[in-house]
């Protein structure tokens, strides 16, 4: 009898490097983060916003936040509303330019925030606890080189984005 083909799977047609379901176990991971901030009251996008402007003191106008966060301008209006009418964002005027809004994190903000990252630390330890001794040392360096391909994916777009508009208005 003729040996059949193997089928192909699809989940082994991913990058060598990783796991064939890394975009389930990052899905499940993402669940599990969801799970933490909601014990904070927060959401992710919440997350995201606070952390946002919790980096190196910045302070942002709706456009920029929704470049970065890849939403809408009137879906991080919406979100911005929430935070500000909890007391974790305060919208001020720019002072180079009276027409614009700057968002910017109060204390209750840094407090929120500091309260979601050990909640989602803290899940991410229970996680970890499961697997053997050894294997968990693993894991800390691991999210850090994605966070750090993160930041550079981001730095590598925003060069991009300069360079497209720097050429458009020359030409």
């Amino acid at each position: 009898m003729p040996r059949a083909e193997p089928k192909f799977d699809r989940l082994r047609a991913v990058t060598p490097a990783l796991p064939p379901d890394s975009g389930r176990i990052v899905a499940r991971l993402a669940r599990a983060m969801e799970t933490a901030l909601g014990d904070v009251d927060l959401s992710p996008s919440q997350y995201r916003v606070l952390a946002f402007l919790s980096e190196d003191g910045a302070n942002a106008a709706a456009t920029a936040l929704a470049g970065r966060m890849a939403v809408s301008k009137p879906s991080i209006t919406a979100l911005v509303d929430g935070l500000v009418q909890r007391g974790m964002v305060e919208r001020r005027p720019n002072e180079d330019d009276r027409r614009r809004v700057q968002h910017v994190l109060t204390t209750a903000g840094l407090e929120a925030l500091h309260r979601a990252d050990v909640a989602v630390n803290a899940r991410l330890e229970q996680l970890i606890a499961f697997l053997e001794p050894g294997e968990g040392d693993e894991a800390g360096p691991g999210l850090e080189q994605l966070g750090e391909a993160l930041v550079r994916d981001r730095v590598a777009r925003l060069t991009a984005g300069a360079a497209a508009t720097a050429a458009s208005q020359s030409t």
